[in-house]
């Protein structure tokens, strides 16, 4: 799947306002069965920052249930710390960038 030049919405919570996010790009190679639904090798980019990631989600019969199993990497270097903080949905004055890398 590939992705140019595209928005998504960021539904309003308690604390933040919907908000409207653009992004450069979305590439990730797509697997769907009765069993699993994966995403592997996906990138998202908005500048100046960039996203890697994989997740994915055991099916039943092409439904979540409540024991779907879970698994996720995300990672990011460099990231803009104020923008991820506004993604969020939260303003600090604060800057700098932040590596992460989460499983």
């Amino acid at each position: 799947m590939q992705s140019q030049d595209f928005e998504t919405l960021i539904p309003a919570t308690s604390h933040t306002p919907e908000k409207t996010v653009d992004w450069n790009s979305l590439r990730a190679d797509v697997q769907l069965s009765p069993s699993i639904f994966a995403v592997r090798n996906g990138t998202l980019n908005r500048d100046p920052d960039s996203v890697k990631f994989d997740f994915h989600v055991q099916l039943h019969q092409r439904q979540f249930s409540d024991t779907s199993a879970i698994q996720a990497r995300l990672d990011t270097e460099n990231a803009d710390l104020p923008g991820i903080l506004a993604l969020a949905g939260y303003s600090y004055p604060i800057t700098g960038t932040v590596d992460l890398h989460c499983r």
